[in-house]
């Protein structure tokens, strides 16, 4: 429809920041995905101890301006064992093909996923999903799409609610609820959390002004999986989960990786 089209397109002015400046990404391993939208550029990052393969590999989505060029070794560098990340750059982001648009970030991270388990070290270890604000929105609608180990969300957003009681300083508060509807069902967080039963860890930020933790509340609500929740008192939305404590984190992640088998 027309109508769910050009919603979709102001939504994506109003919330994406695309980038495309050089950013020099160090050490890190820069390699492809192919989708109908071009190729998308992504980052791999490797912490061995001993020999072997990797036991687990991490896919990192970024938030409205993120870019993966900036990733660092989190949460390689809080585990014990061999373990891999990976951090996309969508389109627009970076030298990623195609332009910044939230249907196309929704339908491409599947493909991110498929062609990360293709890759032989991945292809028999479990996979988890970090996601920063809009990231932590697509994991949990990447958790129902495919088969994910765990979550690890940090100030995730549900955009329709969003946009309709808080974000509607964007268009003079006109629109915001007509907008909202528009969106992609991956994107509508609350209702993706009723039936997502993926253990997850959440922080929340209770000092955030973009994503209100009031908010972040309905989400944890709502979601069927086992939590472990950390709400960071003065935080704002600015928080990365690399900012954690280690010890804190630590405790999560392993919680995590033993399966998350009750809600903390």
């Amino acid at each position: 429809m027309l109508g769910s089209s050009l919603g979709v397109a102001i939504a994506s002015k109003a919330i994406l920041r695309p980038s495309r400046n050089p950013i020099d990404y160090g050490s890190q391993e820069r390699f492809w995905i192919k989708t109908p939208w071009g190729r998308q550029e992504v980052f791999r990052q490797d912490r061995m101890i001993g020999e072997g393969k990797p036991q687990q590999l991490f896919i990192k989505l970024p938030g409205s301006s993120g870019r993966a060029e900036r990733a660092t070794m989190f949460p390689l560098d809080r585990l014990e064992t061999s373990s891999s990340v990976v951090t996309w750059n969508p389109p627009g982001f970076g030298a990623s093909e195609g332009n910044a648009h939230l249907e196309i970030h929704c339908r491409s991270v599947p493909l991110l996923y498929d062609q990360c388990r293709a890759i032989p070290e991945f292809q028999d270890v479990p996979i988890y999903v970090l996601g920063n604000s809009l990231g932590g929105a697509l994991a949990i609608y990447l958790a129902t799409e495919r088969s994910v180990a765990g979550l690890i969300l940090c100030n995730p957003p549900s955009l329709p609610e969003l946009l309709r009681r808080y974000n509607r300083w964007w268009n003079l508060g006109l629109g915001g609820t007509w907008i909202g509807r528009c969106l992609p069902g991956a994107l509508a967080t609350i209702e993706l959390a009723k039936r997502c039963d993926t253990p997850a860890v959440f922080v929340t930020s209770l000092q955030d002004k973009i994503v209100p933790a009031t908010l972040q509340k309905e989400i944890r609500a709502a979601y069927q999986g086992h939590l472990y929740p950390i709400e960071v008192a003065e935080a704002g939305h600015e928080l990365r989960l690399g900012d954690l404590p280690i010890l804190q984190m630590k405790k999560a992640l392993n919680w995590l990786l033993a399966g998350g088998s009750e809600t903390v």
